[in-house]
């Protein structure tokens, strides 16, 4: 049963990297389009605090950046296990931080209704995050 669990965290992990990818060649490609279920710390940066990126290296940067910290999911992804515990959490927090990301920029565009989506796919990748760590632990056997 505890791998079912640790399996659905797997791929909760996989997704975000998986749409964050993406999330990064459309906006190379300058696709005004991107999936919220990814990172958005790419977004964020580029269109909120620093538009002049968008037709500059830096943006390359940014999204070099993205890719990494894509890469970095789909790694703490491959490695989750009982016995590497704080990978839970490492991973958990990072989505966290883009989540809080959202949330302010939610803030920052006066709560408009195009970043209600990308607030509530956030919110609820952290539920699942979330959901799918607790089940995981109190599904392992009770060390005595």
């Amino acid at each position: 049963m505890s791998e079912k669990y640790l399996n659905n965290l797997k791929s909760d992990y996989n997704v975000i990297a998986l749409f964050s990818a993406i999330n990064v060649v459309l906006m190379f490609f300058s696709v005004p389009v991107f999936f919220p279920i990814g990172f958005q710390i790419n977004y964020f940066l580029t269109y909120i605090l620093f538009p002049s990126l968008k037709q500059d290296l830096s943006s390359v940067i940014l999204g070099v950046f993205t890719v990494l910290l894509s890469l970095s999911i789909v790694v703490i992804s491959k490695y989750l296990s009982k016995e590497r515990k704080w990978l839970f959490f490492l991973g958990g927090f990072i989505y966290f931080i883009d989540t809080l990301l959202v949330l302010f920029s939610f803030v920052a565009n006066s709560f408009s209704k195009e970043v209600i989506i990308d607030v509530l796919f956030h919110i609820g990748m952290m539920a699942f995050i979330i959901s799918n760590s607790v089940r995981y632990f109190k599904s392992l056997p009770k060390v005595t």
